[in-house]
């Protein structure tokens, strides 16, 4: 997905209302949009669709209804760790670019958290 498509996106959206992002200069909006988008288009996801892969139906006669996924999280949570360490730069950067990552489902309610750097 391009930049344009990113912004569109209503987790996108969401994510950047909830953290109070769209008060940034429109650069490190992007700047945070674009790092989302690295690790959606790795691992060949969209952002909503990311969101829903960390949720479960709770009762198979009303799909809306669902609650957290803790395979489903546990899964995203070592992708998003295995990706930040393949990035380039020092150690605290790629675990910033994780926590971007990581902080971006958590203002979708997804619950998660990443290792400690230190």
């Amino acid at each position: 997905m391009n930049i344009e498509q990113l912004r569109t996106d209503w987790t996108i959206q969401r994510w950047l209302e909830s953290a109070e992002l769209l008060e940034e200069d429109q650069r490190e909006i992007d700047g945070h949009i674009e790092v989302v988008g690295e690790y959606c288009e790795h691992v060949g996801t969209s952002p909503s669709e990311l969101v829903e892969k960390c949720l479960r139906p709770v009762d198979s006669a009303d799909p809306d209804q669902r609650e957290m996924s803790l395979k489903g999280r546990r899964e995203v949570n070592t992708s998003i760790q295995e990706w930040s360490d393949g990035l380039t730069g020092t150690r605290f950067m790629r675990a910033i670019a994780g926590n971007m990552v990581r902080g971006f489902l958590v203002h979708n309610g997804i619950l998660i958290q990443g290792n400690p750097v230190l």
